[in-house]
């Protein structure tokens, strides 16, 4: 099996190049993979057996290293992660536990979430990736609120930054609460590590705040309201 590969940059000559496929079979939903410093990480599909016939252990991810462009073998997921659906005595599946896994990069480490039908949500934690070491860092109670959801980050104060269907939340794994911010419509959500305050941006200190609608708009040398166009236009007479 073959794969290909693209390099992005701002020239116009980017050409796809085949390269050696995965060890074994990967899954294509966009949370079952993540880039972690250079390194994609791929869970596999541990219901096929690899290329070479062998077994795939729930769980197991395949590893390409974006600077070399080649893959780096099968990483095993943790242990009650591959024993789950067996300790389960036939409660679940093999096919429930594909849909329960995903993989998320938080705090600059390979995050495994395992979230089962009515069980706490457990995010695992590649410590090291030679001696296949996990770390169950949160274990977090079900609630049907966190349906489908994916961790997003963890910010300084230690909440867990959560995003689910039409809903950020804001988890405190001390008190075990929530802060709840709707999102309208939005169906996913990123994080920018820029600064809003860089030269490039508009965003800087000598923006003014519109008193009408709030929004931030720069002053021209000869200009001093306080509203924005769009506000002034509106409001005035005709």
């Amino acid at each position: 099996m073959l794969c290909e590969v693209i390099t992005l940059d701002d020239g116009c000559h980017a050409i796809w190049r085949g390269k050696q496929g995965p060890p074994a079979p990967i899954t294509s939903d966009r949370d079952k993979s993540v880039t972690v410093k250079g390194v994609v990480y791929f869970l596999l599909e541990f219901r096929r057996p690899t290329f070479s016939g062998d077994h795939v252990e729930p769980g197991s991810m395949a590893l390409f290293n974006l600077e070399t462009e080649e893959w780096m073998g099968i990483v095993k997921g943790p242990m009650s992660v591959r024993s789950f659906v067996e300790d389960s005595n036939a409660r679940f599946s093999y096919f429930s536990l594909a849909m329960e896994l995903s993989l998320v990069c938080l705090d600059g480490f390979l995050v495994m979430a395992h979230d089962p039908e009515c069980g706490p949500w457990d995010l695992w934690f590649l410590m090291d990736i030679e001696k296949c070491l996990w770390n169950k860092r949160y274990s977090i109670d079900h609630q049907s609120e966190n349906l489908f959801a994916q961790p997003v980050d963890i910010l300084n104060d230690g909440r867990i930054v959560i995003s689910t269907s039409g809903l950020l939340r804001f988890y405190n794994p001390v008190t075990k609460t929530y802060t709840d911010c709707g999102m309208r419509k939005s169906t996913s959500v990123g994080t920018y590590t820029g600064s809003l305050l860089s030269s490039e941006s508009t965003f800087t200190s000598k923006a003014e705040r519109c008193t009408t609608c709030g929004c931030y708009f720069t002053l021209e040398e000869d200009e001093y309201y306080v509203t924005c166009k769009d506000c002034m236009l509106y409001a005035w007479p005709r």
